[in-house]
């Protein structure tokens, strides 16, 4: 598969067909549907490049044609093929798919098999690259005339999120705070706790008291009712006081939760608390 993404091909075509999705009201003049709006190609890669398309749904379409215009860094080839999206669908108003970098293999492959095209040679390490366009237009069969006009959007690789809740030095000062000579310690690393109306709390904590005064300093994410929310979260004798509690989307939600994962507050294990005494207690 690694070989078949790093050819070149220019307008690598998709085809994909959308069913059952009928909407009431007659189609525009010259039985043209309107183009779709709001079309949007993120490209997402977990080891496997996704090509994540959405748009908005439109009036008279019982289907929908989404192609992937690929222009390759390299070479004037060509390539039509048809892939199968069953998996595609409309919900509320918002139509969406996914086209895999499998899938995409599989049609160049096709094509490279029917003698459509030839593979360029490629020295050693040279690798080609592509921008891709998604193109998506409704259809109404049986109406033979099927030339509606196409929604369009460049595809945009899609970054890692970044937690936005806390800095990394924010993060990184919980659980070395404590004085030795504390009265009174918590330090632990909270996974997948469970408090009041809260579910799956992810938490780092440091709770101190000494003779100076006391300090807490804690990051988490929850879900709950309400969603995603992510809270940073620091007061001492000091006067300094921060309360820092957003909602978050899911991404985000996961790279906070991921950095909370990552961080060490205490030489526990998770779930249990570090004391003054230097013992590991359960809460």
């Amino acid at each position: 598969m690694k070989t078949l993404t790093k050819i070149a091909f220019l307008n690598a075509v998709f085809s994909s067909l959308v069913s059952g999705m009928v909407l009431a009201g007659p189609p525009l003049p010259a039985e043209l549907l309107a183009a779709p709006e709001g079309v949007a190609c993120k490209v997402t890669n977990d080891g496997e490049q996704i090509f994540n398309i959405a748009w908005s749904e439109i009036e008279g379409a019982k289907k929908y044609s989404v192609e992937l215009s690929c222009d390759s860094s390299i070479g004037d080839l060509n390539i039509e093929a048809e892939v199968s999206k069953s998996s595609m669908l409309c919900d509320s108003g918002t139509c969406s798919g996914a086209i895999s970098e499998a899938e995409v293999a599989n049609a160049i492959q096709q094509a490279i098999d029917a003698g459509k095209i030839e593979l360029p040679e490629l020295a050693e390490g040279e690798t080609l690259g592509w921008l891709c366009q998604a193109e998506v237009k409704g259809l109404n069969p049986p109406k033979k005339r099927q030339n509606h006009p196409k929604g369009k959007a460049a595809c945009v690789e899609e970054t890692a999120s970044v937690c936005p809740v806390w800095s990394p030095s924010e993060l990184a000062t919980i659980g070395t705070q404590s004085q030795q000579a504390s009265m009174f310690k918590r330090v632990a690393d909270l996974e997948n706790r469970t408090y009041d109306s809260k579910s799956e709390v992810y938490m780092d904590q440091e709770l101190t008291v000494d003779a100076a005064g006391y300090l807490l300093n804690f990051a988490s994410v929850f879900l709950n009712g309400e969603g995603y929310v992510g809270q940073y979260y620091l007061e001492s004798v000091l006067g300094e006081k921060i309360d820092r509690k957003v909602f978050i989307t899911q991404a985000e939600y996961e790279a906070c939760k991921l950095d909370l994962i990552s961080h060490e507050a205490s030489s526990c294990d998770v779930n249990l608390f570090l004391d003054q005494n230097g013992n590991c207690v359960a809460m």
